[in-house]
């Protein structure tokens, strides 16, 4: 009996791994070093996790401190030819002299969100 036992919560933990893998498709991280525009939000500096849904083309972009989700923005989900070496923001500054956040690489992925980024 302690054999069966062992062998469905084998196949439970199993079952549930590319569930675990596709959750981290779906995500990466992004450090600011300084104050910059997505969307409508102004992200101040420090560390924050991305994530977004949809698989490419618009993707709905949602950032996160911590547990908490500051800001939300519509981005589109690029394909490069080869993998981030690591992970970088580049950043845009405006007419206004404000900076935006213009695109986002993740170290070790081929895809890249990139935000629409209109002259103020």
């Amino acid at each position: 009996m302690k054999y069966w036992k062992s062998v469905a919560v084998c196949a439970m933990v199993l079952s549930l791994l590319p569930f675990a893998f596709a959750k981290e498709k779906d995500r990466g991280s992004l450090a600011l070093d300084q104050p910059a525009m997505v969307g409508s939000a102004e992200l101040q500096p420090g560390h924050y996790q991305v994530r977004w849904s949809g698989t490419s083309g618009k993707v709905q972009v949602e950032f996160l401190r911590g547990h908490k989700s500051v800001a939300t923005a519509e981005g589109e989900l690029v394909e490069h030819a080869a993998a981030a070496p690591s992970d970088a923001v580049d950043i845009k500054t405006m007419a206004n002299n404000s900076k935006a956040i213009e695109e986002i690489d993740f170290g070790g992925k081929k895809e890249a969100l990139v935000f629409s980024t209109n002259a103020n």
